[in-house]
């Protein structure tokens, strides 16, 4: 099961509500105990920022992965 929702806040704690159709789709119920894998969603002002640390042109590294290498 993969979904996208965002953290709230419980207390001192942070939560992730699972939507009900979600969990009535993996037969989820109240006390199951699950294993979450965690992936925080990268923003474009990040992903710029990235970018904006590498030397070459956006053609240059396109034209290395045309040839097979890596852009970095």
């Amino acid at each position: 099961m993969m979904f996208e929702g965002k953290m709230k806040k419980w207390g001192s704690s942070l939560g992730l509500v699972v939507p009900s159709r979600q969990a009535e789709g993996q037969g989820l119920k109240e006390g199951d105990e699950v294993v979450v894998e965690v992936r925080r969603r990268s923003s474009v002002r990040e992903v710029y920022g990235i970018a904006r640390k590498i030397a070459r042109s956006g053609q240059e590294i396109k034209d290395e992965l045309r040839r097979g290498g890596t852009w970095i």
